[in-house]
């Protein structure tokens, strides 16, 4: 890949006669990279960043226990802003951030702690949801849990449900609410985890035992 080219004219000439040979030449200028602490943009001396997307945004999470809420920055390369995810005091995790193509949607995904009662029994689950330019647009349980772990440029996530002790992988579509197994996968990944997705649809994730 080049990140810029120039086209290059030479004349030769003799007073009587002449020529002229162009050509295009093109370059890859060297990487720079800069370190951005975002402990010091969280003014919080807890924080994990676990995502990032084409616009620059970062997420993750800050805090630690009870006080553990979402991360998420704006644009780092101007300097990035901490913004509110409006999910915070509920054990709340960033996991996967992606831009649609032409810059929009932006997407999001991770998890959060609820608590539910029934029958005068507490049960405290982890719940995956989705978000869309800021609005939950899926947000579901599972019998023991659910996580959403990362998510394509197209909206399709990935994560685990958990049931009796049991992780699944899953694989929600965009605009489709009802987990689904990874296409070709439905018996062969049980207790997998999915740990990223491209827009082929390709899943990458491990099992106890191995890598897919």
């Amino acid at each position: 890949a080049s990140y810029g080219t120039a086209r290059i004219s030479i004349t030769a000439t003799d007073g009587e006669a002449s020529t002229t040979a162009s050509f295009t030449v093109s370059f890859i200028p060297s990487l720079v990279y800069h370190v951005i602490d975002l402990e010091d943009l969280a003014q919080d001396p807890v924080t994990e960043a676990t995502a990032i997307d084409d616009s620059g945004r970062a997420g993750g999470l800050i805090g630690s226990g009870a006080m553990q809420r979402g991360l998420l920055f704006g644009n780092l390369l101007t300097g990035g802003s901490l913004q509110d995810t409006g999910l915070t005091g509920m054990n709340h995790r960033i996991s996967g951030l992606a831009v649609g193509t032409g810059g929009s949607p932006a997407y999001e995904v991770g998890s959060f702690l609820q608590t539910s009662s029934s029958g005068g029994v507490s049960v405290t689950r982890r719940h995956a949801y989705r978000r869309v330019d800021g609005v939950v647009t899926t947000n579901f349980s599972w019998p023991n849990g659910s996580e959403a772990i990362a998510i394509n440029r197209l909206g399709t996530m990935v994560g685990v449900a958990t049931n009796l002790s049991v992780a699944y992988p899953f694989f929600l579509t965009a605009g489709i609410n009802k987990i689904q197994n990874p296409p070709n996968l439905i018996n062969t990944l049980a207790r997998g985890v999915p740990v990223g997705i491209d827009e082929l649809d390709q899943i990458v994730g491990y099992t106890p035992t191995n890598t897919t």
